[in-house]
């Protein structure tokens, strides 16, 4: 059995798929203080075909109150320290650029304060897109 004990990505070995499945078996097994039904859902993908070829093109594009929430769920999830960040190219909804971690909080209270009031996003004919 190999367990990640070290921060060191180079040394990292996965879970053994038998492993991972008696964790999972177990724990959803396992009452816990709430008492709550659990279930495992098991999808076989050994027929799945992941290589086929696109037959028509198709674009969604996400909304703006969308793309600045995904931003926003981005740099809620950075760890790095000491970067400079910038997401203030001409097409971004929001414009930002700081350093992480110190701005970290400036930027998720900016984009709380955007998403509170969408006028403040940059209009779509002044985005270079």
């Amino acid at each position: 059995k190999s367990y990640r004990t070290t921060p060191d990505d180079a040394l990292y070995a996965s879970t053994p798929p038998l492993e991972a499945l008696r964790l999972i078996v177990s724990r959803e097994g396992t009452w816990d203080e709430a008492c709550c039904e659990r279930e495992i859902t098991i999808n076989d993908v050994s027929r799945a075909y992941f290589y086929a070829e696109a037959t028509r093109c198709m674009y969604i594009e996400m909304s703006a109150e969308d793309t600045v929430r995904e931003l926003k769920e981005m740099i809620s999830g950075l760890t790095l320290d000491r970067v400079q960040f910038m997401a203030n190219h001409a097409s971004n909804f929001l414009r930002l650029s700081g350093r992480l971690q110190k701005d970290k909080e400036k930027f998720i209270l900016s984009i709380d304060q955007a998403l509170s009031d969408p006028s403040t996003f940059v209009p779509s004919h002044l985005r270079a897109l």
